[in-house]
């Protein structure tokens, strides 16, 4: 009677973990900024190499309180070290500079390939 006791106390405690979570396990955090955790979603990686250039494609969330509160899409241009967002204008590329958001991104995404 007790290990049933036992056993159905563990089992709820396990369901209502689960289902607190927000961050799920394809999500990797990558830095925080303004109270906002950004993480990578790393089933959203894409890597293509062609004649002479290689390029990344991956999508970031900004998270705050538990709640998604926007998303990013990246391309990086890995070869010639820019990059650009879905944030940007549409032609516009920007250098991949030491230490930036972007660094960290392309960085971590790349473990991922």
């Amino acid at each position: 009677m007790l290990k049933n006791i036992f056993a159905a106390i563990l089992a709820v405690s396990l369901i209502f973990c689960a289902a607190s979570e927000k961050v799920f396990a394809a999500d990797v955090w990558i830095a925080e900024e303004s109270s906002t955790d950004i993480y990578i979603m790393t089933d959203t990686i894409v890597h293509k190499t062609g004649d002479g250039w290689e390029g990344l494609w991956v999508v970031t969330k900004k998270v705050r309180g538990g709640q998604t509160e926007s998303t990013t899409k990246w391309t990086f241009d890995v070869k010639n070290g820019r990059y650009s967002t879905s944030n940007m204008r549409t032609e516009h590329t920007t250098i991949i500079s030491k230490g930036s958001l972007a660094e960290k991104i392309l960085n971590k995404s790349l473990q991922y390939i």
